[in-house]
Order: C-alpha cells, then sequence, then structure tokens
C-alpha cells in the first residue's frame, strides 16, 4: 500500500508558499485535493490532473513535482490541479476506485464522490488547456492524445521536447487510433461513448477547453523517467500557450 499521509503532507508543504489547497472531496475518509498554484495570477487558468487510474502512480509524482518546483517557472500562470482523483486506488494501486469502477469513463455519474469533486472544481470555467497524465503498462514509449480547436496541434513540438528524456512509441496505431511521432489526433468519440461511457478527457475538450492532452507514460521505465516525460510534455504545452 501507498503512504497516502506522506502524499499530504507533501502536498501542503509544497502549497505553504506557492498557493492554496483546498477538499474537493472524500473517498474513504481520505481526501480529494483541489490545489490552486499562483491564485492571483490573471488570465484563464491551466488544468492538471493525475491519479484517476490507481496503479499509475507517474502522474501523481509528476503533479506533486511541478507543484513543489517546476511551477516556480510560470508565476503568472494560474495552475488549477487535481493531483490524486482516485485516493483508494493510489493508495492500493488498482485501476478503479474502491467500488471497481473506471473512473475515466463515467463523468456522467453523479453518485461517485471522486467525479463529484472533479466537476465541483471545473463547473462553469474554462480553461486554457488541461493536461491529463495517465500511464501504460503495454506501450514500449511515451504518446499523448491531443485534442485542439482554433490553433495549431503542438504534437511535433512535445514528441522532439518528450525524446530528450523517453523513448517515443512511433508505432503506426496505438490503441487502434492513427498515430504520428508518438501523438495521436482522434476521431469523434460517440462509437467509444456508446460502448465505454463518457470519458472524463472528452466531457472537458467539450464543454471547458479548446486544448486537452492526455499524457501517456510507458509504465516499464522507471518512475522518475516517467515523471521527467509528463513534466516535458506540460512544459511544451504550457509553452504554446504562454511562451
Amino acid at each position: 500500500m501507498r503512504n497516502y499521509a506522506e502524499f499530504e503532507d507533501r502536498l501542503h508543504a509544497a502549497c505553504a508558499s506557492r498557493g492554496v489547497s483546498r477538499t474537493a472531496g472524500f473517498v474513504d475518509g481520505r481526501p480529494v485535493f483541489h490545489v490552486s498554484i499562483h491564485p492571483d495570477a490573471a488570465g484563464p487558468p491551466a488544468l492538471l490532473i493525475a491519479g484517476t487510474h490507481g496503479d499509475e502512480p507517474a502522474g501523481v509524482e509528476a503533479a506533486l513535482q511541478f507543484i513543489e518546483r517546476a511551477s516556480d517557472a510560470y508565476p503568472r500562470v494560474l495552475f488549477e490541479a487535481l493531483p490524486c482523483t482516485n485516493p483508494h486506488g493510489y493508495v492500493h494501486a488498482t485501476r478503479e476506485n474502491a467500488a471497481g469502477i473506471d473512473l475515466n469513463w463515467v463523468y456522467d455519474r453523479e453518485d461517485l464522490p471522486e467525479i463529484r469533486a472533479l466537476r465541483d472544481v471545473v463547473a462553469g470555467r474554462r480553461f486554457r488547456f488541461v493536461v491529463d497524465m495517465h500511464e501504460d503498462w503495454e506501450s514500449p514509449g511515451y504518446y499523448a492524445y491531443e485534442l485542439r480547436r482554433g490553433a495549431p496541434y503542438i504534437g511535433g513540438e512535445l514528441s522532439e521536447r518528450v525524446s530528450c528524456v523517453c523513448p517515443i512509441n512511433h508505432d503506426p496505431v496505438i490503441e487502434g487510433d492513427r498515430a504520428v511521432a508518438g501523438v495521436i489526433h482522434p476521431e469523434p468519440y460517440a462509437e467509444r461513448r456508446e460502448h465505454r461511457g463518457h470519458g472524463v478527457p472528452v466531457a472537458l475538450y467539450e464543454e471547458y477547453t479548446d486544448h486537452l492532452l492526455t499524457s501517456e507514460s510507458p509504465t516499464s521505465l522507471p518512475l522518475q523517467t516517467r515523471v521527467d516525460a509528463h513534466l516535458a510534455a506540460l512544459t511544451a504545452v504550457i509553452e504554446a500557450h504562454v511562451g
């Protein structure tokens, strides 16, 4: 089991000088944290999500490390973060929550505390971008899903940056979708929604942002390498928006 108290201590220490930590909800007595970094910054916020799947710890660690130090490079950007949306899964290293539900495909479920916390954070807001951090146990390298409207994709720049710290998955088809240099620009999700449910990334893109990146690090690599891959991807997205 992972130590959630250690996660809480690091988060509170990081927020002491950089932002505000709130409790967006509780799951089995454990808080789901909503963090605002640089809360006084002007302009639209960015949103970071990690830990949807509890057996994918690199995203949680990347969110923590970004809050602890990497966010200092962008003091004029308000970052909203849900650094661990599935506390039970994170503690027990399970993909699903305590009820055995994959939270990534149930955005329309109002009875789940994890989803209620997310919906409360995003309600009525518009984000300059959203980065949702995951892992893939089977992929030989990093890849990402990018959805963007009203501006060019940044897949090429993103892959180049990530390749400095982590191999890229150069398969022409990844998870059934066409990929170029490890980046997938998926087609509309109507068919997937019919079979799997209302996906969290899809809902966020449809309702709350014009630029969404789902970042997928390869679980076979060391933890810090996966973390560095997520942070490199996040840096590419930030710089595409704010320089």
